[in-house]
């Protein structure tokens, strides 16, 4: 029987897009399926799944099986809860989403891929009421507020809360705009570690990889994080994140790489990416300490 690997990660885990290699005449782009209105036939986005870095990372070791979340995109909220349910930690997840067969016993490895943190909540505690922040404000979208979503009550089962309330928790917390970035990479980061910490200290190698550049303060001044990192070598340079990459060789990105068909505005990873991926994640894994 196959050891396995979880592979937890957003989109660029999943694969985006990936079928798009694939010689098939007048195949819609993925935005232009979006706007039809209807979903992409199965069979075809089974295609991706020999193009993705989780699938070829396992052939490249061989007698190894990707476990993969079902549906497309994600948070790192939804990366550490994939991780715990396939570890059979935790239950009663969405099935079409996480998958229904658990074998902790037979996973051998986790590549947690980090996405944008603005994705996951914010969880803080006012006047003794427990909130959750939704679309968090970050340099980038600071002034969306219009977008946000505060819940208040336990987890999974909210109730909405005014905006304002954050507000007056960064008043009473001297928390400024400009600061919150940090505080809730510093949250996801404690999050991150946790969950990856728990199962290293199990036996379970454990390897992280980042899309963005916000969490790469955090793990560099992490003595763990930063010992499980995999940074990204391409012509003989180092990367520290997808993003980096991106920014060296547009290639990277399948907009850009994909000339032979119109690929609508698609920066998710390129099957060169991927490659590139797999080949960093080797890397790492065959390093004497992991």
């Amino acid at each position: 029987m196959k050891r396995k690997i979880i592979f937890s990660g957003c989109s660029f885990t999943w694969g985006q897009s990936l079928w798009s290699y694939e010689d098939i005449p007048n195949l819609p782009n993925a935005y232009q399926w979006t706007q039809l209105g209807h979903e992409i036939p199965e069979d075809i986005l089974e295609t991706r799944k020999k193009y993705r870095f989780p699938n070829l990372v396992c052939n490249e070791l061989g007698n190894y099986e990707e476990i993969v979340k079902l549906k497309n995109g994600g948070t790192d909220e939804e990366s550490v809860n994939f991780i715990d349910f396939h570890m059979g930690e935790i239950n009663n997840l969405a099935p079409e989403v996480y998958g229904k067969t658990k074998t902790p016993e037979l996973i051998d490895a986790i590549v947690f891929q980090t996405t944008q943190i603005y994705r996951s909540p914010f969880d803080f505690t006012y006047k003794d009421n427990l909130y959750s922040l939704y679309s968090t404000p970050n340099r980038k979208n600071l002034t969306h507020v219009n977008k946000w979503e505060i819940n208040k009550g336990a987890k999974h089962s909210p109730i909405d809360a005014s905006i304002d309330i954050f507000y007056d928790y960064c008043i009473d917390n001297n928390i400024k705009p400009d600061d919150f970035e940090e505080i809730h990479s510093n949250f996801w980061a404690s999050k991150i570690k946790k969950v990856l910490k728990k199962y290293h200290d199990k036996g379970i190698k454990v390897f992280l990889l980042s899309w963005t550049d916000e969490y790469l303060d955090k793990i560099k001044e992490d003595e763990f994080l930063s010992s499980i990192f995999v940074p990204l070598y391409y012509k003989d340079k180092k990367f520290e994140c997808i993003d980096y990459l991106y920014k060296f060789d547009g290639e990277m990105k399948i907009d850009k790489h994909i000339k032979n068909r119109d690929m609508g505005f698609d920066e998710h990873p390129s099957s060169n990416c991927h490659q590139v991926i797999t080949n960093s994640i080797l890397k790492k894994w065959n390093e004497k300490k992991v």
